[in-house]
């Protein structure tokens, strides 16, 4: 609180009345940039979405069409199924489509994720991370990933569905970069703090060289072009956290393999 003691002196009076008034504005200005902030996103959101079903729904209909143009040439023509050249290539057609879809919801999923949706709520992060360990359930059975035990991890407040993203992309990373390892043993970890909860994946993996942590984060970050994918994996994890008011980084220490961790406000 400022104060203006007696006698007044003028000056000092028409100062602070200006400064006020200059407070005053500066509030204002910032309330109106905040509401257009959130129309902005509004707006993206929308275009998004309409970007998203405008692209994908000529995809889905040629698809659809080439269906039923397998179907014909199964019945009328089966000798052209019979001629393993052309059966190849009819069947990458489907593939094509497949990666194409898959390249549209993962840029929709970028755009949207640094919007939490939904209420915050306190979530058990066992579940969370359990959930999405079944998912992966094909991977242990074919020896490519080794799940550890998961130990007592903390609550979280945070967007559960936003969540499941976190750990769906991260244990996805882990597994896509195992380079030779199999299995790439994959083990959780949490605390918490007065303030802050942390959590962290780590694995056995080839690791991230130093001059490589940062870059791991930006779209199209692709590190290895031998591996399929678009470079937005871990990008759409950090805009969850940021989002969650958060940070996420790369525990430089770890040396015999990938540690990410990230924070969250209690």
């Amino acid at each position: 609180m400022d104060y203006i003691y007696k006698p007044i002196d003028r000056t000092i009076l028409v100062s602070r009345v200006k400064s006020a008034l200059r407070s005053k504005e500066d509030l204002d200005r910032i309330k109106e940039l905040n509401k257009e902030l959130q129309q902005k996103k509004q707006e993206l959101s929308s275009f998004s979405q309409t970007v998203s079903h405008d692209l994908k729904s000529p995809i889905v209909g040629a698809a659809s069409l080439y269906d039923l143009f397998l179907y014909r040439i199964k019945n009328e023509f089966p000798q052209i199924i019979e001629d393993e050249g052309l059966k190849e290539l009819l069947e990458r057609i489907p593939q094509t489509f497949t990666k194409m879809l898959d390249f549209i919801n993962t840029q929709l999923d970028y755009a949207e994720a640094g919007q939490v949706i939904g209420e915050l709520e306190s979530v058990s992060m066992d579940r969370i991370i359990n959930a999405v360990i079944e998912n992966f359930e094909y991977a242990e059975q074919e020896g490519i990933a080794y799940f550890s035990k998961l130990p007592d991890m903390p609550e979280a407040r945070c967007d559960p569905i936003r969540m499941l993203k976190v750990w769906q992309n991260m244990i996805a990373n882990s597994i896509k970069f195992r380079d030779t390892k199999n299995p790439v043993i994959i083990k959780f970890g949490g605390e918490e703090s007065r303030d802050t909860v942390k959590f962290w994946i780590r694995d056995n993996g080839p690791g991230i060289i130093a001059e490589h942590q940062d870059k791991v984060f930006e779209t199209n970050a692709r590190l290895n072009y031998d591996v399929e994918g678009y470079g937005f994996g871990l990008a759409t994890v950090k805009k969850i956290i940021a989002a969650h008011g958060g940070n996420i980084w790369i525990d430089s220490e770890v040396k015999d393999g990938a540690c990410f961790v990230f924070e969250l406000p209690r």
